[in-house]
C-alpha cells in the first residue's frame, strides 16, 4: 500500500472537543476540554509551518468558555451561562500571533462571521426578537453591511471540506460499503458511512459493530482504487456522530484516539 505523507502529528493530554479553521492564515484552532477539572485550554496549529503556535491556553472562567470562528489570525471566543442554559453572556476577540485579546463586549452576543467583511454578526443579549448588527472583527466598533443574516449561509461557505453523511436508507449507502469491502472483505459497515470526494480522492469513514459499541476506521484511495490509508481512527463510540476528519486545500485533517491530531498531505509519491 502506498502511503500519504504526514504533514503535523501531535498528541494532547487531553480529548480534543472540536477544531476549528482559519483557511486564510491556515491555522487549525484545537478546543481541549478536561472535565475532571473542568477546564477548557486551546492550542493552535500552522499548516503552512507544520508546527504547534502554542498550546494549552486557558482564560478567565476557564470552563464556561468555547471557540466561535477564527479569521485571519483572530479567534472569537465566548461565554455561556452553563450547561443547562446555554446562552452567550460576552465574547472577545483574540489575536493568535501576538496572543493578546483585542477588544471584548458583554452587551452583545455573538452570532456569526462574515468572512468577506471581517465583520461579527452579533445580537443584544435578552432580546426575543434579536435585531442583529455588525462588528468590526479587528477592532470591535460598529460596521454598515447589506444584509447580515447572510451570514448564516457564509458560516458553511469554508475552504474546509467536511463528509457527507449516508446512513443505510440512503441510495448511495450500498454502493459506498461495496466500495469498502474491496479493501476489507470481512468489513460490514454500520449505520453511517462519512464520504468526501475531492479530486482524485476518496476519502471514506465507517462503523464497524463491536458488540454494544461501534470502531470507527478511515480509508483513503485514489480514483484508480489504490488505497493510500487504511486504519481506525477511534473505537469503543457509543454513537455514530464521530466527526473525525475533514480536508483544508490539500491536507487531510484527522483525529486519532480521541487526543491525537494528524495531518496528511493528499498527494501521490512520484513514480
Amino acid at each position: 500500500m502506498q502511503k500519504l505523507p504526514i504533514s503535523f502529528q501531535h498528541t494532547f493530554r487531553l480529548p480534543i472537543w472540536r477544531v476549528i479553521t482559519d483557511d486564510v492564515e491556515e491555522l487549525l484552532v484545537v478546543e481541549l476540554r478536561d472535565k475532571k477539572e473542568r477546564k477548557a485550554y486551546f492550542s493552535v496549529i500552522d499548516l503552512i509551518k507544520h508546527e504547534l503556535l502554542w498550546t494549552d491556553k486557558s482564560f478567565d472562567d476557564p470552563w464556561w468558555i468555547s471557540v466561535g470562528a477564527v479569521h485571519k489570525g483572530k479567534i472569537v471566543f465566548f461565554y455561556y451561562e452553563d450547561e443547562k442554559q446555554p446562552t452567550q453572556r460576552g465574547f472577545f476577540v483574540y489575536d493568535v500571533f501576538h496572543q493578546t485579546k483585542l477588544w471584548e463586549n458583554h452587551e452583545y452576543a455573538y452570532y456569526t462571521l462574515l468572512k468577506e467583511e471581517d465583520a461579527l454578526v452579533v445580537f443584544k443579549r435578552g432580546e426575543l426578537l434579536p435585531k442583529y448588527k455588525a462588528l468590526n472583527l479587528h477592532t470591535g466598533k460598529p460596521q454598515s453591511i447589506n444584509t447580515p443574516k447572510k451570514g448564516i449561509r457564509h458560516l458553511f461557505e469554508q475552504m474546509a471540506t467536511s463528509p457527507l453523511q449516508y446512513n443505510e436508507h440512503h441510495p448511495n449507502f450500498d454502493t459506498l460499503r461495496q466500495f469498502i469491502q474491496i479493501f476489507s472483505k470481512e468489513s460490514h459497515p454500520q449505520r453511517v458511512i462519512d464520504y468526501i470526494e475531492l479530486d482524485d480522492w476518496h476519502i471514506l469513514g465507517y462503523y464497524l459493530n463491536n458488540g454494544r459499541h461501534f470502531d470507527y476506521y478511515l480509508l483513503v484511495s485514489d480514483a484508480n482504487g489504490n488505497p493510500y490509508l487504511h486504519c481506525m481512527l477511534d473505537s469503543q463510540l457509543h454513537n455514530t456522530y464521530a466527526d473525525l476528519f475533514f480536508v483544508l486545500k490539500n491536507e487531510l485533517i484527522v483525529i486519532k484516539n480521541r487526543t491525537e491530531l494528524i495531518s496528511f498531505q493528499l498527494e501521490k509519491e512520484e513514480p
